[in-house]
């Protein structure tokens, strides 16, 4: 019966209008002359003139046009350009004219992105909360947790802290309980909640990962792991750092395969600390040994990642705390060569500078 209305309504979507909509995936296609049917669970669904459908997450589409929906277009127009509170104001002005259910989710949906970006963490974290529990906790939901924080003792920060915390205690979703705990690691650390980020990251650092868990909640709960990890390793302390390592090795094998970077230059900046900390001349040479293959594991096989500039440097200081100056002088010359945009260039070219009577 599914089938049957499915194909009803794939028919009479061709014997309409031309399919005039347009979807850009971000970073990959541009598919022209497409229909829009359906938002649902955070993902569109466009229709070809060869009856051929595809669905793709809100997170992955750049930019879409809706034939004859001039208030929607001009929004997203905005959204690329980066003009976030006038596409805010157009998404509502397309909201009130919006013909179809479908098309009045997607602007919620992008409304969500843009309070996100627009720096309105209280709004675009209560409106995320609001998706997540339409849409039970499903993965697509889940990724459009919101990620622009405000700055230190912004009240909009102590606001969101007390929503997650007390939606944490009320929450029966494991995938939604960690998704909050990640944010929360988030806020601790710029609100500087030291005792509060200190504690949360070494239960999740130490929890197990529990069996039989649906992909979208294993993997939420591993990347808090890795988040709690970051944390653990800032502390700077052997203990901390001892209880990241140990946690980054044991779930290795579990780990996507885009957050190994992060996992890699994590383990090294781990080991680097252990180095550091250790009275052991020889227990400490070999934790940086360690630690400038886990950096070059990064560089090797990651090398467009976002971790990438931070682990080529770090193999530079690894370099120089083995007194291997030379070696040094090249990693930090490459990540000035290789990523001259990032801030890992201009602290290579600084320490560049400091080495040049070495």
């Amino acid at each position: 019966m599914r089938k049957v209305i499915a194909t009803i309504a794939v028919l009479v979507l061709l014997c309409s209008p031309s399919l005039g909509d347009e979807v850009k995936v971000r970073d990959r296609h541009v598919y022209k002359e497409v229909r829009i049917f359906r938002v649902k669970d955070c993902e569109v669904t466009f229709l070809f003139s060869t009856k051929q459908t595809i669905t793709k997450p809100l997170s992955e589409l750049e930019y879409v046009r809706i034939d004859g929906q001039s208030w929607f277009n001009k929004a997203e127009k905005l959204l690329l350009k980066g003009e976030f509170s006038e596409a805010l104001k157009a998404y509502d002005l397309a909201e009130e004219t919006a013909p179809r259910k479908w098309m009045k989710e997607l602007i919620r949906l992008r409304r969500l992105q843009v309070m996100d970006q627009c720096g309105m963490i209280e709004q675009a974290v209560l409106l995320w909360l609001e998706i997540v529990k339409e849409n039970g906790a499903s993965k697509n939901s889940l990724t459009l947790r919101p990620s622009k924080l405000g700055p230190k003792g912004s009240n909009q920060n102590s606001k969101v802290i007390a929503i997650l915390e007390v939606e944490f205690k009320k929450s029966g979703s494991t995938a939604l309980k960690t998704a909050i705990e990640t944010l929360l690691l988030d806020l601790y650390k710029v609100e500087g909640i030291h005792k509060k980020a200190s504690d949360l990251a070494k239960d999740i650092a130490t929890r197990p990962v529990e069996a039989d868990l649906p992909d979208a909640a294993e993997q939420g709960e591993l990347a808090a792991k890795l988040k709690a990890a970051e944390v653990m390793v800032q502390e700077a302390e052997i203990a901390s750092a001892a209880k990241a390592l140990e946690m980054i090795e044991s779930n290795l094998p579990k780990f996507s395969y885009s957050d190994h970077s992060a996992a890699y230059l994590l383990r090294g900046k781990a080991r680097t600390v252990l180095a550091e900390k250790s009275k052991d001349e020889k227990l400490s040479r070999r934790h940086l040994l360690d630690a400038g293959l886990d950096f070059m594991r990064v560089v090797t096989y990651f090398p467009g990642s976002v971790e990438a500039p931070e682990a080529l440097f770090e193999a530079g200081r690894v370099n120089l705390a083995l007194k291997n100056f030379s070696a040094a002088r090249v990693a930090f010359a490459t990540v000035v060569s290789r990523y001259g945009k990032s801030s890992w260039a201009t602290k290579a070219s600084s320490v560049i500078g400091e080495l040049k009577n070495k």
